[in-house]
């Protein structure tokens, strides 16, 4: 959402980002992939001020995340498993409230990348 020129982001954007983590740039538009680049690293940046982890943009199995906080958790398994099969990987790993923990982590990203606006 632009206001001001200035993009304040959603949680829809941040899912977005999320769910398309590993085809960001390869489906970035001409021209964009500056905005594209930005767009990551504020996602980044958001994701590793969510907990204890430090993020480094480096997708590799669910299991190497076991020392992240819950919320950084969520978050991660979005990027490796997607929309669809997100909810059922982690209630495999024990997770409960599932959809209350995406929600809370996304809203501290939120809060993080709009600069505790909106």
């Amino acid at each position: 959402m632009w206001i001001n020129d200035v993009f304040y982001y959603t949680i829809r954007n941040l899912k977005g980002i999320a769910y398309n983590y590993e085809r960001l740039y390869t489906d970035a538009p001409n021209g964009a992939l500056f905005e594209t680049a930005l767009m990551k690293a504020d996602f980044d940046r958001a994701l590793r001020s969510i907990g204890r982890g430090n993020w480094t943009g480096e997708v590799r199995r669910f299991g190497t995340y076991k020392y992240y906080s819950r919320g950084q958790q969520v978050v991660i398994a979005d990027i490796i498993f997607g929309k669809e099969s997100a909810t059922s990987e982690l209630a495999r790993y024990g997770f409960y409230h599932i959809p209350q923990l995406r929600h809370k982590a996304y809203k501290k990203m939120l809060s993080v990348v709009n600069d505790g606006k909106f």
